[in-house]
């Protein structure tokens, strides 16, 4: 994004869907550590460890719900979104859940995190908490045909260009920015593959 590396792309031959994955970034001793405590809490590696060049070792494990994320090691070329601002820059992550305490009760064993329920445009809402820091998002699926995944949001002052382009790229928009969801701030789109993106304008 405007010269600065925001993310990456991997194929996986024996899949026929996409999916955006969420990693975190531990150091090799670390990773060994919390990949007993992930497995032993009910997720699968579901791929062999993958090796990024320019970046470390990455594994990626399914979740209880179905939804996927990875671990990868930390390296001085590690992607790290410096200002979330930006336009184009990411913005945060969301998990949408079929089931939220099955999802609260399995994060909080693997990754040390504490919930918070809050209210947002006058609904439950919760965040994922470590440190006192908000570090992700909890809501329930809203989509019934899929499983529960972990959503990124990229921050994108003009909407209804993007929305527009996906159209024509054809790509699906679930949904248009309206004014009774989060005061018009917010798009979702899915690509010709199926992995799904928030976009919002802060």
């Amino acid at each position: 994004n405007n010269g600065e590396v925001i993310g990456g792309m991997i194929e996986v031959v024996t899949t026929k869907s996409s999916v955006w994955v969420s990693s975190l970034s531990v150091s090799p001793q670390e990773m060994r550590k919390r990949v007993e405590i992930i497995t032993a809490n009910g997720a699968q590696l579901v791929i062999k460890p993958l090796k990024i060049p320019g970046r470390g070792k990455q594994l990626i494990f399914k979740g209880l719900q179905g939804e996927t994320f990875s671990l990868i090691t930390e390296n001085n070329q590690i992607v790290k979104t410096k200002n979330s601002d930006k336009n184009g820059n990411w913005y945060g992550i969301e998990l949408w859940a079929n089931d939220i305490q099955k999802a609260k009760d399995f994060y909080k064993k693997a990754f040390n995190v504490d919930c918070k329920e809050d209210t947002f445009d006058n609904k439950s809402y919760n965040y994922f908490m470590l440190n006192n820091i908000k570090v992700g998002g909890l809501i329930k699926n809203p989509l019934t045909n899929m499983d529960s995944q972990w959503v990124p949001y990229l921050n994108i002052q003009n909407l209804i260009g993007i929305v527009e382009k996906v159209a024509n790229l054809k790509g699906e928009v679930i949904l248009s920015p309206n004014k009774n969801i989060r005061n018009g701030s917010i798009g979702i789109i899915q690509d010709s593959f199926g992995a799904i993106l928030c976009i919002q304008k802060k």
